[in-house]
């Protein structure tokens, strides 16, 4: 059961670039405040390059291009998103993240 959750369209990313999302940035900071933590992500990549996200700075999982991931059962209060293609930015608007607490 899903206590709390925040979608993130991800802006543009550059051609290998990051967007780093911290627990005091406006996105995160709710959950944050409210929990202390966030337990469940899925990020659905509509982009047409890979991307990768790292959790806690620790945790990367790789999502090709069209691809999504679900993942639970973790704790964080912050993750980068890096666009691992050297070549191509990824679009505004294709990248979403759901952030969620689930079980409290």
């Amino acid at each position: 059961m899903v206590t709390f959750s925040k979608i993130i369209h991800v802006p543009v990313i550059a051609a290998n670039g990051i967007k780093q999302y911290l627990g005091s940035s406006k996105e995160l900071r709710a959950g944050i405040r409210k929990y202390g933590y966030y337990n469940a992500i899925s990020v659905m990549n509509g982009s047409e390059v890979d991307i990768e996200i790292e959790l806690q700075l620790s945790k990367k999982f790789p999502i090709p291009a069209g691809n999504i991931l679900d993942q639970s059962n973790l704790i964080y209060d912050a993750f980068n998103i890096k666009n691992v293609n050297t070549i191509t930015a990824t679009p505004a608007g294709v990248i979403d993240v759901v952030c969620s607490v689930e079980g409290v």
